[in-house]
């Protein structure tokens, strides 16, 4: 991926020079092919490009001419369609940074609503002098921003806007207590008081003395059902699926990896990239994690590595490579972690296990395919079939589905709450709100606003039509939290990720598929299992299990440094600030009991037949370590970080 940032000036305040050499000595890591800067009377911005596209190097990283000035990361699915509609040509000699620039003429801020892809764009209006930011439609781009009344700044990541002076770098006590306790009510606030990010899908104008936003795009919770048939949605999907594969396996240098779990979505992106590479005689890089050689027998029962070795045998194309994750020093991997994204990362996918970037590196991978988001919408939601039947009145299939006994209770309930005097009595089934403490203490729960506060978490929709749960897992912000932090930790060492599943024309087209052909009864995922029928092998295509162990290297690396993050988080207990922030004993104890037994409690529950394990497991461990790494006392002035008494729970976060 590429990186962007910039400072604009609101009202014609003067830049300081310095400000731009400290934004760009804040990343001097990140890899790029070309850097730029432009420091212009009400503008200073740099971008380091990373060639990832063929058309990246078709023009500089900062495109201007006398009305505006584009930064531009991202990929640009729909170029011949947007070519066609600003009357182009092929226009093939443009990067996607011309693009954007032609676009904003002809549409100005309606630009967005034309666009496919994976992108965050900023652009200054030379006449008014206004900034307009532009996030891609899920937020697989990140982009963060700090303002005040006399600047604006932007940036891929966070560590360029930590070195300016006028960003307000307080922690966040309800981000930080969040963080703790697992909740994720917000996707725009972060754990600094003075940067936010934007959010997906949204346009935000910074005037001299405003700000402007609107959304322009969601996901329709009363789209109309398509009038097709079965194999007509079976051909159209694969013709979307097999686009949104090949768009995502363009680049300009560099080779493919993807992400190969076995699992159903994984797999499925691995075989359709597999034979599309193949086609240009290149080859897939599968990017499998696994159990250390010495780990292997231990945990043979909880691997989904017999999956991944079918995926392999049936595509021996495949270049393998297993990673492990082993590492010489946790405190070292998790203190880089932080480095990269500038606070500890709510869902970095390598950042607890962050050995596939340096793997990819070494075989010249720039873009690495996953699966993430499948289970969201396009290829789940089972749960949601009885409530979908009735809504779109196949009581055919409903009698079938209570017929068959999978969920029998459910769709009874289904049917009945249609009666409008039992809807008025027995309300949808919710999720039960947390209320006892995870991490955080007493004392931190009570000043951030819990246990009210935890109400502001979005959980996976518990009951609705498919398309009613589609909007809504599609809106939560642990999508959004997922992506930007997995693109900016694998960005920092020059990987960029891409997710098929996550196409919106697929997505829009699988939302209006009538519900059997998404799921049927006893037939979870149909769609995706009858689109690979004969490209997966039987075992994958028709698992109906997952595993818990996805980065078996986590767990390893908590049992193999046990000690010195033992050592670490007692050292946190007893720190005057950080005792006050969160409850250490149970993870004490159960790092305590890993010393003495060789094994952590949750995985001896796991392997004694008990999935239900409820006490600090390895996520928790690596959590508390984070913080205490990310606060570290005598590394400079200690931050503010002293507890209010209780306040009103709020979410006004600037």
């Amino acid at each position: 991926m590429s990186f962007i940032f910039g400072i604009v000036s609101r009202a014609g305040a003067p830049i300081a020079a310095e400000w731009l050499g400290a934004a760009k000595h804040a990343v001097e890591a990140w890899p790029a092919d070309r850097s730029q800067t432009t420091d212009k009377s009400r503008l200073a911005a740099f971008c380091k490009q990373m060639d990832t596209t063929p058309w990246a190097s078709r023009s500089q990283p900062i495109v201007a001419d006398d009305a505006a000035t584009v930064l531009f990361d991202g990929r640009l699915d729909n170029r011949a369609e947007l070519a066609d509609k600003l009357g182009l040509g092929s226009a093939e000699a443009m990067s996607d940074a011309q693009f954007i620039l032609a676009g904003w003429h002809r549409f100005g801020q309606q630009l967005a609503e034309h666009l496919i892809g994976d992108f965050a764009i900023a652009v200054q209006d030379h006449d008014s002098g206004d900034l307009v930011l532009i996030r891609d439609h899920l937020g697989v781009r990140p982009l963060f921003v700090i303002r005040n009344e006399d600047f604006v700044a932007f940036s891929t990541a966070l560590p360029p806007l930590l070195a300016l002076p006028f960003c307000d770098t307080r922690w966040n006590l309800e981000w930080v207590v969040d963080y703790l306790e697992e909740v994720k009510p917000d996707a725009e606030y972060t754990a600094y008081r003075g940067i936010t990010a934007v959010p997906p899908a949204h346009v935000v104008r910074f005037r001299s003395s405003a700000e402007e936003r609107h959304r322009f795009w969601s996901l329709p919770v009363d789209a109309e059902l398509l009038d097709i048939d079965l194999g007509e949605a079976i051909s159209r999907a694969g013709e979307l699926f097999e686009r949104a594969v090949a768009d995502r396996l363009v680049t300009g240098r560099g080779r493919i990896g993807c992400e190969l779990s076995g699992g159903l979505d994984s797999s499925s992106i691995a075989a359709v990239a597999a034979d599309q590479l193949s086609r240009r005689d290149e080859r897939l890089i599968g990017v499998t994690q696994s159990t250390q050689e010495d780990f292997q027998r231990r945990y043979a029962l909880l691997s989904e590595g017999h999956f991944a070795d079918a995926v392999y045998a049936h595509y021996p194309q495949i270049e393998r490579v297993n990673v492990d994750n082993r590492t010489d020093n946790v405190l070292d991997m998790l203190a880089g972690t932080i480095a990269r994204h500038g606070v500890p990362p709510r869902n970095d996918f390598n950042g607890l296990a962050s050995e596939a970037p340096d793997l990819l590196a070494e075989r010249g991978a720039r873009v690495l395919l996953s699966g993430f988001g499948g289970d969201q919408m396009v290829t789940a939601n089972a749960g949601a079939l009885a409530e979908s039947l009735v809504a779109e009145g196949d009581w055919l299939s409903t009698f079938r589905l209570l017929a068959s006994g999978g969920g029998r209770v459910r769709t009874l309930a289904t049917i009945m709450r249609q009666v409008p005097i039992v809807r008025a009595l027995v309300p949808a089934q919710k999720h039960a709100i947390r209320t006892s403490p995870r991490l955080a203490s007493e004392k931190a729960r009570a000043a951030a606003g819990y246990p009210g506060r935890a109400e502001l978490h979005s959980w996976p929709a518990w009951s609705g039509t498919f398309r009613q749960r589609d909007a809504h897992n599609l809106s939560r912000p642990v999508m959004a939290y997922r992506l930007q932090d997995s693109q900016v930790g694998a960005g920092a060492r020059g990987v960029e990720y891409r997710y098929p599943m996550l196409d919106i024309r697929l997505i829009e087209f699988v939302h209006r598929l009538p519900a059997t052909y998404r799921n049927r009864a006893g037939e979870p995922r149909r769609l995706i299992r009858l689109l690979m029928r004969g490209r997966l092998p039987e075992k994958v295509r028709q698992r109906r299990d997952k595993f818990g162990m996805t980065v078996p290297g986590v767990f390893v690396n908590v049992l193999q440094h046990s000690l010195a993050l033992r050592d670490h988080i007692a050292a946190m207990a007893r720190d005057p600030v950080l005792a006050d922030f969160a409850s250490y004993d149970e993870v004490l104890a159960a790092l305590d009991a890993t010393l003495a037994h060789g094994e952590f409690p949750k995985m001896e529950m796991i392997k004694g037949g008990n999935p239900h394990y409820r006490r600090a497991d390895h996520g928790q461990v690596l959590r508390l370590a984070l913080l205490g790494l990310w606060y570290r006392p005598g590394a400079g002035e200690r931050p503010d970080l002293a507890i209010p008494a209780a306040t009103a729970n709020s979410r006004s976060l600037r």
